[in-house]
Parts: structure tokens; sequence; C-alpha cells
């Protein structure tokens, strides 16, 4: 009896989909040949029902489906979070550029054109799994890291909150006359405290929501309420600068339903950019307006602006703009990342347009 070398990866599980019973039989036999555990499903629904069940590290589907297209089908899986790294190889008759486009497009992994050789095919499946096998490591690593950032921040915090409250004991005078210079150093620790407190606020931030961890607690509240209290924790920062601050929201915006806590955080984080990067004697407005569908809240100023091609990456992570803050303040590049995720939780929006020179602003809307 010859005993044919098994090429795939023995034992890992591949979920085929297709309507064609013959085809299932074909490709199910060669995979299971060459060592691969496969699981079947004639239809695009019952497929993510298994996905989901049986996590598989790959999955090859055909694209030609009654009840699902196999592009509609791969939307599906890669909407999931749970479900969006598994490879997927999509079969196709087609071999037409406007039909490849539209696989790969649709999330695909890859595609091969019906009429292959099955070693081609089992070579895609072995690539696949591997990558699949690789994006699974790389994401237990990046979860002990998160762990170990966010345990790591919040020791750190609590130690520069200790350093800010003894500071500050010094500067109301709690323990005792300090000099004017003794002064000045207890000031200049102070305003260090807050740059790293924010600082590990934004890192903390940034580890919940990119670990999928960040839960917002929606419930009914006045817009314009927290968009009073945000305005008025930055009046004290817009006085030192000598930068105004003009209210235009009105009272009669009817409830929205939303995180306050966090549509706080967005709208400091909009005022406190406008008032960083605005120079004496310039202008900052917050302001609101009740649409037909949605509720629209903006920050407009009169400062730096932004150049038009750093728009589109605006929101972008640790992204640096041209422009620089007036009073030499520090900034993480994170707090636009920050809000524009918060926002997508919301399932609202937030943009922005700006001619350099002449200002930006900045909006953020939320459904009625």
């Amino acid at each position: 009896m010859v005993n044919r070398k098994k090429l795939g990866i023995v034992g890992a599980k591949v979920l085929l989909v297709d309507d064609s019973d013959v085809t299932l039989h074909v490709i199910k036999s060669y995979l299971t040949h060459h060592g691969y555990s496969v699981i079947t499903a004639s239809s695009g629904k019952l497929a993510i029902e298994l996905a989901g069940k049986e996590s598989p590290d790959c999955i090859v589907l055909d694209l030609m489906m009654p009840d699902m297209q196999g592009d509609e089908v791969t939307r599906r899986l890669k909407a999931d979070k749970e479900l969006q790294y598994i490879p997927v190889i999509m079969l196709t008759a087609k071999s037409d550029r406007e039909t490849i486009i539209n696989c790969l497009n649709s999330g695909a992994n890859d595609f091969i054109t019906k009429g292959y050789d099955p070693r081609v095919l089992l070579e895609r499946v072995n690539g696949q799994v591997r990558m699949g096998k690789l994006q699974k490591e790389l994401q237990k690593i990046n979860a002990v890291k998160d762990r170990f950032l966010r345990m790591a921040s919040h020791d750190i915090r609590n130690s520069i909150s200790c350093i800010k409250l003894l500071t500050g004991s010094v500067i109301d005078g709690l323990e005792g006359p300090v000099s004017e210079d003794q002064m000045d150093v207890m000031n200049r620790i102070q305003h260090q405290t807050n740059t790293m407190l924010n600082l590990l606020n934004d890192i903390l931030d940034v580890s919940v929501i990119t670990s999928g961890e960040l839960k917002i607690k929606p419930k009914p509240h006045s817009i314009a309420d927290v968009l009073k209290e945000a305005f008025e924790g930055f009046v004290p920062a817009a006085k030192a600068k000598s930068i105004t601050l003009n209210w235009a929201v009105p009272d009669n915006i009817s409830p929205v339903t939303f995180d306050y806590n966090r549509i706080m955080e967005v709208t400091a984080n909009l005022l406190s950019n406008a008032v960083k990067y605005c120079k004496p004697g310039e202008q900052v407005e917050l302001g609101a307006k009740a649409m037909e569908e949605e509720v629209q809240v903006w920050v407009k100023d009169n400062g730096q602006g932004i150049k038009e091609e750093e728009l589109p990456s605006l929101f972008n992570s640790f992204e640096r703009l041209s422009s620089k803050p007036t009073g030499h303040e520090k900034s993480t590049g994170l707090g636009l990342s920050i809000a524009k995720q918060i926002m997508d939780l919301h399932k609202g929006k937030i943009w922005a347009h700006s001619e350099y020179g002449e200002g930006a602003t900045f909006i953020f809307s939320l459904s009625i």
C-alpha cells in the first residue's frame, strides 16, 4: 500500500461552503486526505452559524449561492468581532476583473477561480491557515500587552495623583509659608503632573477601546447640560490665554440618548484642542442645533486651522499636525482618535472642516 505524505496542516479545521454536493464531496475528500478536519455547509446562513460554533482556521466559500452570495457572507463574517480574523478564500467560476475586485472588497483574503489545480487550493489553504494562526498568536500577545499596560498605567497614575495632591497642599498654603521661588517650582510640578495624568488617561482609553472592553451606558440626557459642564471646565484655561469662549447652545433641544461621561470626554477633547491651538485674542465657540434626525454639536475656532492634506488622517492614533500648540502645551496625538472611537460606539459621526490659517470646525452628531 502506498503511504502518501500529507501536505496539509494536520488537524487544522476548514469550513467548506458550497451549494453543490459534488463540489463539497470532492474538495472535502482532497483536504481530508491531506490532514485537514473539514466541516461543510450548503448555504451562507449555515456557514455563518457554523463559523461561530466551530471556530475554523479557514473558510473556503463559493461566491455564487442561492440564499446568500459569498461576498455578503464574507461581509457579515468580517463585521463580527469574534469571526473577523478567520481567513476566507473565495471560490468563483468567474475570472473577470470586477468579480475579483468585489471578492476582495468584501473582505476575502484570497480567491481561486474554479477549474483550478487541487494542489493550488491546498497551498492557498495552507497559507491562509498559517496566517490565521499567526494572527491569533499576535492577538494573544497584544492582549497580554494591553493588560500589562493598563496595570502599569493605573499604578503610575496613582503615584502621580499622590504627587499632585501633595503639591496642591503646598500651593494652597496647608503646609506652611513658602517663598515665591518655591511656589513657582510647585506650580511647575503641578503642571507636569497634570500633563502626565492626561497622557496616562489617553493611554488607558486607547487600551480599553482597542481591546473591545469599553462599554457605553447610553441614557436620555440633556445635551445642553453636558456641553455646559464641559464649557465651564475650560473657562479658566481660556482666560489664562486671553481666549474668548462663546456659548451657542439653545436650551430647548430635546433629550438625546448617550453616555454622559463619554460625550463629556469628546466635547472636552475638542475644546481642549481649540484652546490649545489658538493664540491670545482669538475665539472658540461651542454650539449645537437640533435637526430632523440628529443633534449636531460643534467646536469652532478662528485659530491656525488645519492643512487640507492633513484632514483625511486627522482621527488616526498618534497623528501629529503641522500646527503647534501656542502655549507649549503637550499633546499625545490620541485625543481625536479616542473621540472618533467613542462616537463609533454611539453610532454617531465626527468630522472636521478647515481653511488653513482661518480656523477649524469640529462637529459630532448623535441620533435623536
